[in-house]
């Protein structure tokens, strides 16, 4: 068992992590009856607003197009975007792998308020739907793109080319009950994506509870490699590829909770602005030590494509 405080609202609530003795995988085993207080208007992927990021109108076409060559990797004008306007999120690229067309049907499941999925519309994939059970109410852009505020089991809508759990998966309650019900929704050849904190990182053993991707309680499960590929297994799916995307957030955000500093809602943070928390130098040796986690197969999150068996 791990006791781990809740500190990226820095309320300190302990909450408890049972880990399993064959793989390793980690499991929530107190979670708080209501989750609304987690999920407030202030929550990272709830809190940023998405149009004015793709304003004005012709910066929006070029992020668009940008954004193309960051999924397909194809097109002369896609490619011109990207070497004029860089800076692509990195998980499209990670999507690429899906082999996705413009005319596919995708679901993003937990997508906050979509700016992921604003992305993908944008870039001309407007077959995209995603949901979001946190939302107060559904939202309908201007452009057309629609999120819905309904769980992934209230979800009908089925043949789908592709699911995408983008730092979704960790924060169900029930995963096994999930990939069920993602089997019911994918199309025959679908594909689905999960994008998620691993165990099986050098974070997690350096770190311990200290580890800002245990993000308790909102992280109800992570998987080791070995535990993912055994639920996958059991429900008729395999593993195609892996992917290692962990991030500086890793070792900054980690290193602030040994201070007992949360991440946001104190003035001492460094993603609140406070900047001689780490020295420039500090924060380079960070990103570059994250890249390098990621080439050796010990980044912190993961992206992997399963396929039906």
């Amino acid at each position: 068992m791990h006791t781990v405080p809740e500190m990226m609202q820095g309320s300190r609530k302990p909450f408890t992590y049972a880990e399993c003795s064959k793989c390793g995988s980690l499991q929530l085993v107190n979670p708080p009856e209501d989750y609304t207080p987690y999920y407030t208007g202030s929550y990272y992927s709830q809190s940023a607003a998405v149009e004015p990021l793709f304003q004005p109108h012709w910066k929006g076409r070029l992020k668009g197009l940008r954004d193309r060559w960051a999924l397909t990797g194809r097109g002369l004008w896609p490619a011109l975007a990207a070497a004029v306007l860089p800076g692509a999120d990195t998980a499209l690229y990670g999507y690429r792998r899906l082999g996705l067309q413009p005319h596919h049907r995708l679901l993003d499941v937990g997508c906050g308020n979509g700016k992921l999925t604003y992305s993908l519309y944008n870039a001309g994939f407007t077959g995209i739907m995603g949901i979001e059970p946190f939302l107060p109410q559904p939202i309908r852009y201007a452009n057309g793109l629609h999120i819905r505020n309904e769980h992934l089991h209230q979800h009908t809508d089925s043949g789908y080319e592709a699911i995408l759990f983008n730092h979704s998966f960790e924060h169900l309650p029930n995963p096994k009950a999930a990939l069920q019900c993602v089997g019911g929704l994918l199309a025959p050849q679908g594909k689905l994506l999960l994008r998620l904190p691993t165990v099986s990182s050098w974070a997690w053993q350096h770190y311990g509870v200290h580890w800002v991707q245990l993000d308790a309680p909102r992280h109800m499960c992570i998987p080791s490699l070995k535990g993912l590929q055994a639920l996958a297994a059991k429900h008729g799916f395999v593993v195609e590829n892996i992917r290692y995307e962990g991030t500086s957030l890793q070792l900054i955000g980690s290193e602030q909770y040994r201070m007992d500093i949360p991440l946001y809602g104190d003035k001492r943070s460094w993603f609140e602005g406070n900047t001689q928390l780490f020295t420039p130098a500090q924060i380079k040796a960070f990103e570059k030590q994250a890249k390098k986690l990621n080439e050796q197969n010990q980044g912190d999150a993961i992206a992997v494509v399963l396929k039906m068996a």
